[in-house]
Formats: C-alpha cells, sequence, structure tokens
C-alpha cells in the first residue's frame, strides 16, 4: 500500500511539472516576431523580441520602483517634408510615457540606482523612401519602439506603429507597449 502511494504521488508530481511546461510555452512570448500577444497588439502592427527572460523579474522591480532613464530620440522622415513633427512634441510625449509607467499597477519598494535605461524612438515613417515599394509600407504614420537595457544589457524591445500623422493615437500605443513589458513573464 506505501509502494502504491508513492507511486500516485511520483505520477501527480510529473503530471503537474508536464502541465507547467505546457502552460508555459503556450503563454511564451515569441523571441521575435509580430505580436498579438495582447489585445492592445491587434490593433496595429506590433513587434516585440525577448532577449534576456531571465531579467523580467528584475526590470518589473526597477519599473516599479520608478528608477530608470528615458532617453528619447525622434526620427524625422528623410525623403519627404516633415510633417508629423509639426504636431507630435517629444517633450509631451515623454510626459505621457512617465504618466504612464506611474500609474501602473505594479508597485515595489525595490530600487537599483539607476541601472534601467528605456531608449524610445519616434518614427515618422518615410512615405517617399525608394525603400518603401508596397503600399501597406506607407499606411502608418509611424511607430514607437522602446528598448529596454538593464546594466547595459538589452532585455526587451518592442515596436508599434501608430496611424493618425498628428500622433493622436501614440498615447494608446505608449499604453499598450507598457502593458506589455508589464505582462511579460520570466521565462
Amino acid at each position: 500500500m506505501f509502494k502504491n502511494k508513492i507511486g500516485l504521488l511520483v505520477v501527480l508530481l510529473l503530471a503537474l511539472a508536464i502541465g507547467n511546461e505546457i502552460y508555459k510555452q503556450i503563454n511564451k512570448v515569441p523571441k521575435s516576431a509580430k505580436t498579438a500577444r495582447l489585445d492592445c497588439h491587434k490593433k496595429t502592427i506590433t513587434f516585440e523580441k525577448v532577449l534576456k527572460p531571465k531579467l523580467i523579474k528584475e526590470l518589473h522591480q526597477v519599473l516599479a520602483s520608478e528608477d530608470y532613464k528615458l532617453e528619447i530620440f525622434a526620427e524625422k522622415a528623410k525623403h519627404m517634408e516633415t510633417k508629423m513633427f509639426n504636431y507630435v512634441d517629444v517633450d509631451v510625449v515623454e510626459k505621457d510615457i512617465i504618466e504612464k509607467f506611474n500609474n501602473h499597477k505594479l508597485k515595489s519598494k525595490i530600487a537599483k540606482n539607476g541601472s534601467l535605461i528605456i531608449d524610445v524612438l519616434i518614427y515618422e515613417n518615410d512615405k517617399k523612401d525608394p525603400g518603401k515599394k508596397t503600399k501597406r509600407s506607407k499606411l502608418y504614420a509611424g511607430y514607437l519602439e522602446f528598448t529596454f537595457k538593464l546594466n547595459k544589457k538589452v532585455v526587451y524591445k518592442i515596436q508599434s506603429d501608430f496611424m493618425k500623422m498628428k500622433g493622436e493615437d501614440i498615447p494608446d500605443r505608449i499604453s499598450c507597449i507598457i502593458d506589455s513589458v508589464m505582462s511579460l513573464e520570466e521565462i
């Protein structure tokens, strides 16, 4: 009878371990791909890549401690007259990013002394770029690209298109990006 209980316990533990691995694989973020992992990813084209999955938990802690540095870059169109940056103010975008991170649900008291740098690229789609040959590549107004670097190591990178030339949908894309990074699980 004792051997039967041990055997049953081993089978249950094995089934639990296999079930847990299957769950992880189903919910795993692709290494690099167009994604629709969250509902907000379905609104526009979004790409994400997890480069250091073991650092996701630490990334969340640093974000929650509000101990990060934003470095924002704007890339204007080169082959056409810039239009978007007549409407989109980089300082306003920066304030929106900070506000949305600060309002996120995850809170922590752990600080890492500025070990996180978030590079943000605001890119204007250059529709007259000779390299853009398809109609689809000319549909979006631009994209936001966030690169999360923890102790100089790129942990996560996400790019999300916005569609409106005046940038009215940029706050929505920022929220989506923040939801994306905060929904990552340590793999």
